[in-house]
């Protein structure tokens, strides 16, 4: 997965040179988009912007797929959406992908079924 962003970045640092030599704004524009990273200040503004809409925020203390499952196993949360399978590996009862406004037009949001999905792969 690590391999694969990497080779995404470096990709879209290519075609933002190329674009800026050719003078291609909207293209500039685009793979500029791409290459944008959310640190620290980033997060702590979402959290911000959320507290001050009221909606909850929770802080996880490690891997946020795994308490996001934990929230939703727990009945807190009704799914767990993420666009990472790994939620899965922490018994997400329901799992929500393709929530993204860039995929609206492209798919609809997918729901997996955590006991379906183990039942159809004959797991235990």
């Amino acid at each position: 997965e690590l391999l694969k962003r990497r080779e995404k970045r470096e990709k879209a640092e290519l075609a933002l040179k190329s674009a800026k030599e050719e003078g291609n704004v909207e293209e500039e524009e685009k793979q500029s988009k791409r290459l944008v990273r959310a640190g620290t200040k980033e997060n702590e503004d979402c959290i911000k912007l959320l507290t001050l809409m009221g909606v909850p925020v929770v802080r996880a203390p490690c891997e946020a797929e795994a308490q996001a499952a934990a929230l939703a196993r727990a009945g807190t949360v009704y799914a767990c959406g993420t666009e990472d399978m790994d939620a899965l590996t922490f018994r997400t009862p329901i799992l929500l992908r393709k929530m993204t406004f860039a995929n609206a037009a492209k798919s609809d949001i997918q729901t997996m079924d955590y006991k379906k999905a183990i039942r159809g792969l004959e797991l235990t």
